[in-house]
């Protein structure tokens, strides 16, 4: 497409917040639709997976979510790389982010815990999860608003802030 248009600032401050920090303004837009395949596309798998109370579909959601764990990209992220982004002409998606990987690792937890409440009959308990995991895929997927990234920033800033705070105590002469 020669006319892109720039994502806001709402976005712009999200997909950071994800890790994306190095691109800028313009490379975020362009990437706009890649980044959030992955999310959209997952939300679509659970989303037909539970209303179907489809134990095999959540389960295939599962592994989809453990392998976007792994560096460099999500396994949807391939699909988009190798395939659509030629027919959509996007450029390649850079590898995912620690935080992306950090909301991968929520997601296969969740979706543990979804095919377990549907395998022991816990119905509520079922769609509880299940409306939270995919409120979370359509928040990051259509909002670049992404709470698994904002969990992990702070576990990591607390975490740094410990570490500097140790690092700064004068050493102990013996």
């Amino acid at each position: 497409m020669s006319k892109d248009f720039l994502i806001s600032k709402w976005s712009k401050d999200h997909l950071e917040e994800q890790g994306l920090s190095n691109l800028t303004h313009e490379e975020l837009s362009k990437h706009r639709l890649g980044l959030r395949f992955a999310y959209i596309l997952c939300g679509s798998l659970v989303a037909i997976g539970l209303t179907m109370k489809s134990q095999p579909l959540l389960l295939i959601a599962n592994g989809v979510a453990l392998l976007g764990m792994l560096p460099p990209y999500h396994p949807f992220d391939y699909l988009f790389n190798y395939g659509i982004r030629f027919l959509v002409g996007r450029p390649k998606l850079p590898p995912r982010a620690n935080q992306g990987r950090f909301a991968c690792a929520m997601a296969t937890v969740m979706l543990l815990a979804i095919n377990y409440f549907l395998y022991q009959g816990y119905i509520t308990a079922y769609y509880i999860t299940g409306i939270a995991l995919l409120a979370s895929a359509i928040q990051v997927g259509f909002f670049d608003f992404c709470v698994p990234s904002k969990i992990y920033n702070v576990l990591l800033k607390q975490r740094s802030k410990q570490v500097t705070a140790g690092d700064s105590t004068p050493a102990m002469k013996g």
